[in-house]
């Protein structure tokens, strides 16, 4: 089906949210890799995604678009650079994507880890957030997500902009 690493997200989350993440469809080395076959479609299906949240910096591609719609698959697109953080709004943008499809989103960025671990962390700190006593999330629990704080020897951003989350 072309979903490297697939795994379901758990911890800070509502145990009745059912939150995956995985690498972009057939990603090999790089974003324009992604590829969504009738494999893949029937994988999103068997698995009950009803939504995907993509951070690949081709995420406006219009054959996945098509194909997403086509199947009855909400998809948010938020193209986001390599080795880069997406942005508050982005943040934000995901969550209320997100709130209208817990039973089945799928977040996916190139590999899986950077900008998909940002905006599952995201989702996390927002779903703190709405409990009546949240937990903070650690740089540990970033790590946990395989969020990147660095590369090349300068800062991706991820951590400052989920920090400035955790703040507002």
């Amino acid at each position: 089906a072309g979903f490297y690493r697939f795994k379901w997200v758990k911890g800070h989350i509502p145990d009745t949210d059912r939150l995956a993440r995985s690498s972009a469809p057939h990603y090999v080395d790089k974003d324009s890799d992604q590829n969504l076959t009738n494999e893949s479609i029937k994988f999103l299906k068997d698995n009950k995604i009803e939504h995907v949240i993509s951070l690949n910096s081709q995420a406006n591609n219009e054959a996945i678009k098509k194909k997403l719609k086509d199947n009855n698959i909400a998809y948010t697109p938020l193209p986001v650079k390599d080795f880069t953080a997406p942005t508050s709004d982005d943040l934000k943008k995901g969550k209320e994507e997100y709130k209208k499809h817990r039973a089945g989103t799928l977040v996916w960025c190139g590999y899986r880890h950077g900008r998909t671990g940002t905006m599952v962390s995201g989702l996390q700190i927002y779903a703190e957030k709405d409990k009546k006593s949240s937990t903070r999330m650690s740089h540990d629990d970033y790590r946990k997500n395989y969020v990147e704080q660095m590369h090349d020897g300068k800062s991706t951003g991820q951590y400052e902009v989920l920090a400035q989350l955790q703040q507002g």
